[in-house]
């Protein structure tokens, strides 16, 4: 399985959306795991869209799912890390004038 069939996958399974990704978004993070810090989580964040489908997030997989706002998600993530990874993601749909 590739990693963008690994995406599509999970977002699939955790919200029950079929999503389109848009070529060239790409950014990684890696991090220590709080609980073990011996451990180091590689998470990669991709860009995608969706239209007409109703979000169904998976309980057993995530404990909230929203669909927000750029600003909203600005104030609900509590990370600078995933707000740089935000604004990002903004500035290359800004670009490409989606």
């Amino acid at each position: 399985e590739t990693e963008i069939e690994t995406a599509l996958r999970e977002v699939y399974e955790e919200t029950n959306v079929n999503v389109e990704l848009i070529d060239g978004f790409r950014k990684k993070v890696e991090y220590k795991n709080p609980k073990k810090n011996d451990i180091i989580k590689q998470v990669t964040y991709l860009l995608g869209e969706f239209r007409n489908q109703k979000v169904i997030w998976q309980s057993k997989e995530l404990s909230r799912a929203y669909l927000v706002t750029y600003t909203e998600a600005m104030k609900l993530l509590q990370f600078e890390s995933l707000k740089y990874i935000l604004e990002e993601a903004d500035n290359y749909i800004n670009a490409k004038d989606m």
